[in-house]
């Protein structure tokens, strides 16, 4: 799988697009396949390093929506297939996540991931 990932901070030359290994979900948490992210400033001001990131390499993105993909053991609040969305996981700037499944948002009806990723925070 593909992610974006920095090594030190700086401007968006620092942003390295490159593979990753896929992560598999644990008990509680759910695999999604990311369909769009929302791109805030607290992102930006992370990879700035006005608000840097805890530790260096980095996989920007807190916020997202897509499809869950897999589910670890014992999560009930969301199934295969369900689209979702999310704010304040880390690591959304790649094509899958892990999440806790407890931080998930089903979409509803009519609501695509462009919508889902957009209004987490911004909304």
């Amino acid at each position: 799988m593909k992610v974006v990932r920095i090594y030190e901070t700086g401007g968006p030359e620092m942003l390295k697009y490159e593979d990753s290994d896929e992560p598999a979900p644990g008990p509680g948490q759910a695999l999604v396949n990311i369909q769009a992210i929302g791109v805030n400033f607290t992102d930006v001001g992370s990879r700035r390093g006005s608000s840097p990131p805890a530790g260096l390499p980095w996989i920007p993105g807190r916020e997202a929506a897509g499809v869950v993909a897999a589910l670890g053991e014992g999560v009930t609040e969301v199934k295969v297939g369900d689209l979702v969305a999310y704010t304040w996981v880390p690591s959304s700037y790649a094509e899958k996540v892990v999440a806790p499944a407890s931080e998930l948002v089903r979409l509803p009806e009519g609501m695509d991931a462009l919508m889902g990723a957009a209004v987490m925070i911004q909304g």
